[in-house]
């Protein structure tokens, strides 16, 4: 199974994007992202220095069952973060949904369905209501 999403912080529509700061719709620096993905994946690699801001999570199906590799683009404002692009997500189980949740809880993150353009609840598919896309993604 493939599935094209983002992981980005949405502004609650109760909130105008003025109200908000810039930096509080960003996920943090290049740094704060790539350090909070190891913190809570600890198998997440960018193996290629010419393209710093791609990075893979891949599972480990004879250690822990997990069976899913990942390509994703960190996509960067002045070295703000606007957005986790996920450009390939293969999987055959159910662990690498559980994984993006709990990157999403741990970081306070919101799971962006680029083909139906709105916001999704991981574990349901679900339409997630009451979220702005960010105004430096949304401009």
């Amino acid at each position: 199974m493939s599935w094209d999403i983002a992981l980005m912080r949405p502004v609650p529509m109760t909130e105008s994007f003025e109200a908000v700061a810039r930096d509080k719709q960003m996920l943090g620096s290049r740094a704060d992202v790539i350090a909070a993905l190891a913190r809570i994946v600890h198998t997440v690699r960018f193996p290629d220095p010419a393209k710093p801001n791609y990075g893979v999570l891949q599972g480990e199906p004879e250690l822990s069952g997990d069976d899913y590799f990942i390509e994703f683009a960190i996509e960067e404002d002045n070295d703000f973060v606007a957005s986790i692009a996920i450009s390939n997500c293969c999987w055959f189980g159910d662990d690498v949904i559980s994984m993006i949740h709990r990157i999403c809880q741990e970081t306070d993150w919101r799971v962006f369905d680029s083909v139906s353009g709105i916001f999704i609840n991981i574990q349901t598919g679900e339409q997630e209501d009451g979220w702005h896309i960010p105004q430096s993604i949304a401009t």
